[in-house]
């Protein structure tokens, strides 16, 4: 990731493995959705799969394991996938048009991987196995952090404090739409006391558009308050209306 963001901000690939071969072992739904939000959190552009239908034996031994066998039939993990696919095509819209600048652990006894400074924006309160990613506009506008949760067996509950130095006015979350397509959208979140609580599910990742506070109007000059529509009204607790199952 650094290397490639260093270098003009090349374009990364990764292969997802979602069968078996020579001794190795399948993942399941829950690994493979793992793998690929780990890719995200890495600022990885395109995600393969290797490989989507069972190939033929060859020279490495490929057993037909699969989400489609080499006769056609779908494995019973292949619509998980599927489902998996789609939401992260969704996030794909947003983050083909950022590049990763860092992605900070928060379990500090990690040997590899840089530790989250504390002038970031996100100030994890409860730590647990977490990569914070910031991902910087292309056009130089609203920066953008994904939360993944490292860990496969462990869901966390952060308290999430914004940092007072990094002049964040506003915070919404990327929320997937229901259904197998493309259509997302934000909603606000709660910040007004400095911090807000997100759930983060074993393998899940969540994104967050930020936006800049405004600049103060000077003293003689009238301040206008604009409505905010109940459909975007803040929540001091993250989520969307409908579960986003990166």
């Amino acid at each position: 990731r650094m290397v490639a963001y260093e270098n003009g901000k090349i374009k990364t690939s990764g292969f997802v493995q979602t069968g078996s071969w020579m001794g190795t072992r399948r993942p399941d739904a829950k690994e493979i959705r793992w793998q690929m939000n780990a890719m995200l959190a890495y600022g990885f552009k395109a995600l393969n799969h290797f490989c989507w239908v069972s190939p033929y034996p060859g020279n490495e031994s490929m057993n037909d394991d699969f989400p489609i066998s080499r006769v056609g039939n779908k494995s019973e993990y292949y619509e998980d996938i599927v489902d998996t696919n789609w939401v992260v095509r969704s996030m794909g819209n947003v983050l083909m048009n950022y590049d990763c600048s860092a992605a900070y652990h928060t379990d500090t006894s990690v040997s590899i991987g840089d530790a989250m400074p504390k002038s970031f924006a996100f100030l994890s309160e409860e730590g647990g196995d977490l990569i914070f990613s910031n991902f910087v506009s292309k056009d130089g506008a609203n920066n953008q952090i994904m939360i993944f949760n490292k860990s496969l067996t462990t869901a966390y509950t952060d308290k999430i404090t914004i940092n007072a130095l990094s002049n964040v006015g506003k915070v919404e979350q990327f929320c997937k739409a229901e259904g197998r397509n493309t259509d997302y959208d934000y909603q606000n979140v709660d910040i007004e006391n400095g911090y807000f609580d997100v759930d983060i599910q074993p393998g899940e990742a969540v994104l967050f558009k930020l936006t800049a506070k405004q600049a103060q109007p000077a003293e003689d000059e009238p301040v206008t308050e604009q409505p905010t529509p109940d459909s975007e009204e803040p929540s001091a607790k993250s989520g969307c209306g409908a579960a986003v199952t990166v």
